[in-house]
């Protein structure tokens, strides 16, 4: 027993964060962190422009602003076992599918009505509702290490696909993940996950919620989106997405246009994914220390510096690099949405709202098509990474100037 009471061991929350992680890895490691790899091959095999393929993205994220609500509700009220391991499931047969397409409407059924499905159960929306019934004390960190799993897959997958392409080709590494997905990660997942602590479990990073004020009650979907700071918060967060998406669908063309050759491309997408992991890792400590809304201003403006740096016409290794960290700051903004809705509306409510908020999300990947039309019109990408800049500068200002929150421990003395 430690001084104040509460048993000593091994805390599984800190288990159920390591699944999640996994899992938001497993989600997107392909689907998005390897996006632009897989262009080449389709451009080739499907007879269809990039702007076309591109747009496999937005139908994605349409399908996905259909069920967010949804899935957020579902997550605060069915077992997480069950939500997970369906989700996981699909996730695996997806990859299988695409392997085997042979056009690319093929692909946009299963961007469209599968990987919405498959991806929202399994991965950002359940993770971080799951995380939030598990801490109470250091659960901006606990969040920030959840979302770190949408940085994982883009430091690890990007080099391994671009070492394998030329062996196993795009259907073999989709497949061949598809098969990890079901034998691996799944059982994983089932074996793991559990709704809530248990009362014996030790270190007591959740404790009993006393009251019945504001953060007691689940707020109305009216009450939602009349209140400002939720906008606020979503601003940023949006016009981050904007460019972040952008950057994975179109990074590839973007380096090549300049110069660079196929492994530069991978090597921008690894050290831009390794400082959204350490920005999401930095973000969720700050969070719980000084609030979102300097971390949240620090990463839109990251956001917009990338993509003002995008537009300069080099390919120095070295540049690159710096524009990748510089770029990659922006990943911080998934744990800062999370951590800024919990603190807002509280935990009773926290699925609901995280579920709208990302229902709402697919707006930033409207962006990755019209980036590559407007190329394609223009013969460059200056234009589009301007507006998309421009754009994300002011949305930091927003949050800058009105947006006013509480530090994390005050918003925890609150709530116990």
């Amino acid at each position: 027993m430690s001084a104040d009471g509460r048993p000593r061991g091994w805390y599984h929350g800190w288990n159920i964060v390591a699944v999640c992680i996994l899992c938001n890895m497993s989600g997107i490691a392909l689907t998005m962190n390897s996006f632009s790899l897989f262009l080449p091959g389709w451009t080739t095999e499907f007879k269809a422009p990039i702007s076309s393929i591109a747009l496999a993205i937005t139908l994605f994220s349409i399908g996905t602003a259909g069920l967010s609500y949804v899935i957020g509700h579902c997550a605060g009220r069915y077992p997480a076992r069950w939500l997970f391991g369906g989700g996981l499931f699909l996730l695996g047969l997806s990859h299988i599918a695409i392997a085997f397409s042979t056009a690319l409407w093929q692909v946009y059924l299963i961007y469209t009505v599968a990987l919405p499905v498959a991806i929202g159960f399994s991965a950002m929306i359940p993770s971080q509702s799951l995380v939030s019934r598990w801490f109470v004390r250091r659960v901006g960190l606990a969040m920030g290490l959840t979302a770190a799993g949408l940085a994982v897959g883009g430091i690890v997958f990007p080099p391994a696909v671009v070492l394998l392409l030329p062996t196993l080709g795009w259907r073999g590494i989709w497949g061949g993940f598809g098969i990890v997905i079901l034998l691996v990660i799944l059982p994983i997942a089932m074996w793991a996950l559990r709704d809530r602590p248990a009362a014996d479990d030790p270190f007591g990073y959740v404790t009993a919620r006393s009251g019945g004020g504001a953060h007691q009650a689940a707020i109305s979907f009216g009450r939602i989106i009349r209140r400002l700071n939720f906008w606020l918060i979503l601003a940023p967060f949006l016009a981050v997405q904007c460019i972040s998406v952008s950057t994975y669908v179109a990074i590839g063309p973007i380096i090549l246009k300049n110069g660079g050759a196929a492994p530069a491309v991978g090597m921008f997408l690894s050290f831009y994914s390794g400082a959204a992991m350490a920005a999401k890792l930095a973000s969720g400590w700050l969070s719980d220390r000084i609030g979102n809304r300097v971390p949240m201003t620090i990463a839109a403006f990251g956001a917009a510096a990338g993509a003002f740096l995008l537009m300069i016409p080099n390919v120095d290794p070295a540049f690159l690099i710096g524009t990748a960290v510089v770029s990659g700051i922006s990943g911080a903004v998934w744990t800062l949405l999370a951590s800024a809705l919990l603190a807002e509306f509280g935990p009773a409510s926290f699925s609901r709202v995280f579920g709208l908020a990302c229902a709402l999300s697919p707006v930033g990947t409207l962006a990755p098509p019209l980036v590559a039309r407007s190329a394609e019109l223009t013969g460059s990408f200056q234009g589009a990474l301007l507006v998309l800049g421009c754009l994300c500068g002011v949305s930091a200002l927003l949050m800058l100037l009105f947006f006013r929150d509480q530090p994390r421990h005050a918003v925890l003395q609150a709530a116990e």
